[in-house]
């Protein structure tokens, strides 16, 4: 296997592994019926930010939420 870093140190390799790991049941699906030996290529992540912070005082994220 190899992969690509667009990002250098642990933020890339999470995202490296991220996508492999992402990628694996769709892949091994694909690999169960190809009659031969194929290659694969996993499209990496996009190392934007892939998460919301939110302070639920501020913001709740229910009319039920507890202030």
């Amino acid at each position: 296997m190899r992969y690509g870093q667009r990002q250098q140190g642990a933020r890339g390799l999470a995202l490296a592994m991220g996508a492999v790991i992402a990628a694996m049941p769709m892949v091994m699906q694909e690999l169960e019926i190809a009659s031969g030996q194929r290659l694969v290529h996993i499209a990496g992540l996009d190392p934007r930010r892939r998460f919301e912070i939110v302070d639920p005082r501020k913001k709740p994220p229910s009319p039920y939420w507890p202030h």
